[in-house]
């Protein structure tokens, strides 16, 4: 089910460097500490922990090659 409960708008400017973006937004998160195996398996390969949210998005990145950015909400703005 989609939530539209918190509209967000993606402008892309260039196209052709990047024909593809897409978001999701997720309510109720609390940034935080990491859990252990997470800071393990970053720090295995060199990176430093620093919060979960930006934890997570670092271990997409290096797992599944797949970049992945974490925006908070409230510091879009005109929410584009």
């Amino acid at each position: 089910m989609d939530n539209k409960s918190l509209p967000i708008d993606i402008i892309v400017e260039n196209t052709e460097a990047s024909p593809r973006y897409s978001g999701i937004t997720i309510s109720g998160v609390t940034i935080n500490e990491s859990p252990e195996w997470l800071k393990n398996k970053l720090k295995a390969i060199g990176l430093t922990p620093i919060t979960n949210v930006v934890d997570i998005t670092n271990f997409v990145l290096h797992e599944l090659g797949q970049p992945l950015h974490a925006f908070d909400a409230d510091e879009i703005k005109g929410k584009k």
